[in-house]
């Protein structure tokens, strides 16, 4: 095996719990300039990148990878003097509102040509990729995506407690054979959808604008409105083992 190919299964090894990722927010809100590189810390590894562009509340930025080795050779290098010294240009490039981006991004330092940033990553867009690298860029895409929709749906995510991921682990261990791989379940009159963030729950029509509790395994993981869509995080494949004794919501409103 070449060293690229090591230090290619060396980085699918790091981000195996991708699953488990917050964003974490900023205690002091940055001044998100044109050209500013930024931080998204998060529990598992920061985020880096630039800013490209700013128009009508859409801020544009070029992501900056930490795995150098796999990151293009001819991707300049930016000191970051964060948790990583450096990290390298690449030419993934995304949008996210002001708003949501001031929630979470901490600036860090200023570059002097930011139009020489947005030169470079159109040369880097232009490349012939190898397979390993474009697997790397794949990948290192799909992290960020994931990162961002979690930023957007801020108010709609539900992180269970570390006792509800034990007794999640323990239910895992007591079945003697695999769970079906599904990607829908109905659970009494609850429906609950899988994507690549997590299981999302939807409620039926008696539930729409009512407040409640949702408790998992016993565990209260969720207080507040039920909106369709909430998400449940760092529980993956939980769907395959849901029961009508295992989530149970009570209403804490007054019906309308």
């Amino acid at each position: 095996m070449s060293l690229l190919g090591r230090f290619f299964l060396l980085y699918k090894e790091s981000i195996k719990d991708l699953d488990f990722i917050t964003p974490n927010r900023v205690e002091l809100k940055s001044e998100l300039c044109v050209g500013t590189v930024f931080v998204i810390h998060t529990n598992w590894l920061p985020f880096y990148g630039v800013i490209l562009d700013k128009k009508d509340e859409m801020i544009r930025f070029a992501h900056l990878t930490t795995f150098l080795p796999l990151a293009s050779i001819e991707a300049p290098t930016f000191k970051v003097n964060d948790l990583f010294e450096e990290a390298k240009l690449t030419h993934l490039v995304f949008e996210i509102e002001e708003p949501v981006a001031k929630r979470f991004f901490k600036a860090l330092k200023p570059v002097k040509d930011p139009q020489q940033i947005r030169d470079t990553v159109e040369k880097l867009k232009s490349l012939h990729y190898g397979r390993i690298h474009r697997e790397f860029f794949n990948l290192e895409e799909k992290s960020v995506r994931i990162l961002l929709q979690l930023m957007n749906e801020e108010e709609k995510i539900i992180y269970p407690p570390q006792q509800v991921i034990q007794k999640f682990r323990q239910l895992i261990l007591t079945k003697a054979a695999a769970a079906t791989v599904i990607k829908t379940s109905r659970v009494g009159d609850l429906i609950f959808v899988k994507d690549e963030l997590g299981m999302r729950l939807f409620f039926p029509d008696e539930y729409k604008n009512r407040s409640g509790e949702i408790y998992l395994f016993d565990e209260l993981i969720f207080r507040g409105k039920l909106t369709n869509g909430l998400l449940i995080r760092n529980l993956p494949n939980l769907i395959s083992y849901l029961s009508e004794g295992s989530i149970k919501i009570i209403l804490t409103d007054q019906e309308n």
